[in-house]
Parts: C-alpha cells; structure tokens; sequence
C-alpha cells in the first residue's frame, strides 16, 4: 500500500505515452485498405493522441505537479468525487455494453484475450523482471516486484473497449473484459498467495 499510489501513476504514464500509442499505430496499419507508412502511422497517431482528453489532463496534471500549481479546494473536492464514482460508473458502462452481444460468435477471440492478459501478460513480465539483472540493469525491491507482477496480472481498464470500437470489435471487446474481470478474482488471488 505505501506503494500503491506510485505504481498506478507509473502504469497510466506508461500506458498513455508507451502502450496507447503502439496500439494506436497498429490499428491504423491493420485497418483495410492500403496501409500507411510506419512515417504516416507515427503522424497520424500522434495528431489522434494529443487531441484525446485523457492525454489532455495527463499533460496539464503533469505540468501542474511540475510547476508546483496549487489546485483549489473546490477542484480537489470535485475531482476526489468524480473518483471516487469512477468504479460504479465504469462496472455500469461495461455492463451496458454487453446487453445483446452475441456470446458465441465472440467467445473464441474473448478467450483469446483472457488468457493472454491473464496468464502470458504476467509470465512475460516476470520474466523480463528476471532478467533484468543479468542484463545490467536494476534490480527491483520486492515491493516494486510484486506490484509489477500485480500490475500485469490486473484485467484491462476501460479504455480497452473504447479502443476496440475503433476496429468494430467492441463486442468482443467488451467480452473479454467481462471474462477477464470475473477470472481474475481467482488470478489476482493466486498471484497474490504466491507472492506473499
């Protein structure tokens, strides 16, 4: 828990900056037609994130940490309730997208997804935090290595289906997160009994 609040900033920077726009470039590349450049891919991505409002607030929140701006009371308390709704608000959007889903044309994919998320997202990252050493680099605390393993081990956030719908696979999507969600209360608890 002491770390709790570092690890999740570190996932949703890695996230936005890393992971988001890779995803984004390989869609745009897997879309039909002719595919573009890796050049024009890279464009294109760049000019979709940085008009995306998620990104918009990591980058004023990041300037506003940096520049050591202090945030009204008012601002605070709003956004301490917008937080604290997000949960419920997230469970019922979820929810709301697999009303009239087709669960057999999507179960192979959903599958699919599950245990890479659940099973071979967590084992490569294990690994990697392995061989760090033997490559020179860091060695983690053991904190920082069961949140890491935590971290991966985690079903996806909400996003997830929102990208998807870029490619029209939100009802598979929207599958998967469901499965991954309900599975990984007994992932998550395995993980958490092994690393303990």
């Amino acid at each position: 828990p002491d770390i709790a609040g570092i690890v999740l900033a570190l996932n949703i920077m890695v996230e936005n900056i890393v992971l988001i726009p890779i995803c984004l470039i390989l869609m745009d590349m897997a879309k039909e037609g002719k595919p573009p450049s890796i050049a024009r891919a890279l464009l294109n991505t760049f000019l979709g994130l940085i008009k995306r409002p998620m990104i918009i607030g990591l980058v004023l929140g990041l300037l506003a940490s940096v520049l050591n701006i202090p945030v009204p009371e008012a601002v605070s308390r709003l956004l301490g309730m917008l937080a604290s709704s997000a949960a419920a608000l997230s469970l019922i959007v979820v929810g709301g997208s697999l009303v009239g889903l087709k669960l057999v044309a999507n179960r192979s994919r959903a599958l699919q997804v599950a245990i890479g998320k659940l099973f071979v997202h967590p084992a490569m990252v294990v690994l990697a935090a392995v061989a760090l050493p033997f490559m020179g680099l860091t060695t983690l605390s053991p904190d920082m290595y069961a949140a890491l393993i935590l971290s991966a081990a985690m079903p996806m956030i909400g996003i997830y289906t929102v990208l998807a719908q870029e490619l029209n696979l939100e009802d598979a999507a929207s599958i998967a997160m469901l499965v991954t969600t309900v599975l990984s209360f007994v992932t998550l608890a395995g993980f958490l009994l092994w690393l303990t």
